[in-house]
């Protein structure tokens, strides 16, 4: 009885407990020993437990690399396209000229039923920003102290 205590507890010993990986990105160099080992005749629950990856990101690479013949990662994230046309940024510097007060949310509502699309007044204060400076500022006058002597 104490035998098989001992063979458990020394297989149980030779396993290599790996904390759980959390949300990185495979490297390309992982993605290529994934495939090699794979392509060597490893299961992809082995090539998991080896290179201590989730099972169905192993899953997730062979699929790409037989449907694709792909290894690398493809690059995340890209490039939003603007929501406000040109046409809808020179009307809200207009009605800004026109009424200086006029709230974010009212200028987001003006674009609505004149053009058509649909923006938060975040996005409107964003695009605002990116006007050199409001014909308001301007009228003020600028007064520059001389500095006592």
């Amino acid at each position: 009885m104490s035998s098989s205590k001992n063979s458990v507890q020394e297989k149980n010993a030779s396993k290599v407990v790996q904390a759980p990986r959390r949300n990185k990105t495979t490297s390309d160099e992982d993605r290529n020993r994934v495939v090699t080992a794979y392509e060597n005749g490893a299961t992809p629950a082995t090539i998991s437990l080896v290179l201590n990856l989730k099972k169905g990101t192993v899953y997730g690479i062979i699929k790409k690399y037989q449907k694709e013949w792909q290894i690398e990662a493809k690059k995340r994230g890209g490039n939003r396209s603007k929501l406000l046309t040109p046409e809808a940024i020179s009307d809200i510097r207009s009605w800004i000229d026109e009424d200086g007060t006029i709230s974010l949310n009212m200028l987001a509502a003006k674009v609505l039923q004149e053009h058509g699309i649909r923006v938060s007044a975040t996005t409107i204060a964003r695009e605002i920003k990116t006007f050199n400076s409001s014909p308001k500022m301007n009228d003020t006058p600028t007064t520059v102290e001389e500095p006592n002597q």
